[in-house]
């Protein structure tokens, strides 16, 4: 082998190893984190044959080239249009998936005829599923089927996968110095994309293009370059269609900057040379649509431009990964993110993909430092503030404290009545009642029955603060209301009977609930004095 895997990567290939006949695993690692390189070397040791599956020209062309960096001497075959490499019975058959998945083909079938398959390794395995699971249908049963991706956000991988088997996030290889920082700028513009169609969850490209390609627009576009970018070397343009891309290289062009761009329509030997110029830095600026967002690398790419917004994450991080790789001419990734106007919240930003509120210019370091500080503080203001509240609760507990009588009028609904200075009751029945005593700086909660002859009282809880007692009483002990409880119960302002006025002897007396409380604070004080 001519290069040592990392850490990470021998850790997956010793997974992708341990399978069992029949198990399906979905590996999830970022752009430029080496998936060619697992997966090679995965095909390179199998002592099996191994079916490989790309969505393109391009990734088949360099998974050969990884399989013979790995092994010069590799058996291996190619598989897509004119290409037919099955019948020479080769160990290892790198296919494009529309070569397989083609409704008229008869490879798969004719790969078979030359014995089963150990692996099915499938590269970008979110691209075109409902292929995949065609040509899985196809193959043997006990095949281990590896996928790999950047994006493994599709809810339809759960058709082949149950989970992700082995992942790193975007930011973990950053932490771990195998991908480089991005640094980020949002350009706010003035247009407004509330309008453009949506279909499936995306923006329709032709509606998307009508609304964001004008002169204003992509005049700002190349502002922005000249102001945050101008001192790069590779800056790489994302467009949201054929026109966009030819009007914002012309707005770049006839500013004096030189730029070029590529497309579906650019001839292929052209294209070849155009992104050969573009690594060699004879022009700074190259913008594309849909040509650059998957199967291209350039670690030397160290500027990006979002200019069509989306909102599709994988759209996005697949965009951003271009420029993640690291090299020796780049110190961080500089992201310029066209931030048009819409009035739902579902674009996709930096935010999404690294989890930290990237301010203008800031990259993940300093916005983590950043947020973490005013997490800090946030988090001490939190505190203060509780400090203060237990503060005012502690003042006004002390204030209810300091007179329990005042404390019942202002805080109770209930018709408590004084027994004596700091102990007050509240009669549930004409013989039951709840007593809260004061007595230093404790508060005492009895309950207490008056009935002759079968005098008693307990000690039901006590406690520093007179509100928790009144509480606990009126919220925890007492079930059913009843009408001595309550202040405005009618028979309280009956006038007392001859024989009641009789019965007490005590001072002027106005009416019924006079009596009671006459009677009772008798009793209770009795109670309450045998009982200390």
């Amino acid at each position: 082998m001519s290069f040592e895997l990392r850490d990470y990567q021998k850790e997956c290939v010793d997974l992708i190893e341990s399978m069992e006949e029949g198990d399906h695993k979905l590996i999830a690692l970022p752009t430029a984190s080496g998936k060619t390189q697992i997966f090679s070397s995965v095909a390179a040791n199998a002592k099996g044959k191994v079916l490989i599956i790309v969505p393109s020209k391009e990734l088949r062309i360099q998974a050969l080239e990884k399989l013979q960096k790995i092994d010069p001497n590799c058996d291996v075959g190619s598989v897509q249009g004119a290409l037919d490499e099955i019948e020479k019975d080769k160990k290892i058959l790198v296919c494009t998936r529309q070569s397989l998945a083609h409704p008229k083909s008869d490879r798969i079938e004719r790969m078979l005829k030359n014995g089963d398959f150990e692996y099915c390794v499938i590269d970008e395995v979110h691209m075109g599923i409902d292929q995949i699971s065609l040509i899985l249908s196809k193959l043997n049963k006990d095949i281990k089927i590896c996928g790999f991706t950047a994006t493994p956000y599709s809810e339809k991988l759960k058709d082949i996968f149950d989970e992700v088997s082995y992942g790193k996030s975007i930011l973990e290889m950053i932490k771990s110095g195998y991908l480089c920082e991005p640094r980020a700028y949002q350009i706010q513009t003035d247009q407004d994309i509330s309008n453009v169609k949506t279909i499936a969850g995306e923006f329709n490209q032709k509606s998307l293009q009508d609304e964001i390609d004008t002169p204003e627009r992509n005049m700002q576009i190349v502002d922005a370059w000249k102001k945050y970018a101008s001192d790069r070397k590779h800056t790489v343009i994302f467009t949201a269609g054929i026109e966009h891309s030819n009007n914002i290289m012309d707005a770049f062009v006839s500013d004096g900057i030189k730029c070029k761009t590529i497309n579906s329509k650019t001839d292929k030997d052209d294209r070849v040379q155009i992104l050969d110029d573009f690594a060699k830095g004879l022009f700074p600026v190259i913008t594309n649509c849909n040509i650059l967002t998957v199967g291209w690398d350039m670690e030397s790419c160290d500027c990006l431009i979002l200019a069509s917004p989306t909102k599709s994450k994988t759209r996005y991080v697949q965009m951003i990964g271009r420029s993640l790789r690291i090299h020796p001419s780049k110190s961080d990734a500089l992201i310029l993110d066209m931030k048009d106007t819409i009035k739902t919240h579902d674009l996709m930003s930096i935010e999404d993909v690294f989890g930290v509120q990237m301010n203008h210019g800031e990259n993940i370091a300093e916005a983590k430092e950043r947020s973490d500080k005013e997490e800090i503080i946030e988090k001490q203001k939190a505190e203060d503030e509780l400090i203060r509240e237990q503060e005012l609760y502690a003042e006004e507990v002390a204030l209810f404290n300091a007179n329990l009588g005042n404390t019942l009028n202002e805080t109770s609904s209930y018709d408590w009545w004084r027994v004596e200075n700091g102990t007050y009751a509240l009669s549930i029945s004409t013989d039951f009642h709840y007593v809260i005593e004061k007595n230093a700086d404790e508060f005492y909660v009895y309950e207490i029955n008056s009935l002759k002859d079968h005098n008693s009282i307990e000690l039901v809880n006590s406690g520093s603060s007179a509100i928790d007692m009144i509480d606990f009483i009126e919220n925890e002990m007492i079930s059913k209301i009843t009408s001595y409880m309550l202040k405005n119960t009618p028979w309280k302002f009956a006038d007392a009977t001859p024989a009641q006025l009789r019965a007490i002897k005590w001072g002027n007396v106005e009416n019924k609930w006079d009596c009671h409380v006459y009677f009772s604070n008798w009793k209770v004080r009795q109670i309450l004095k045998a009982n200390r």
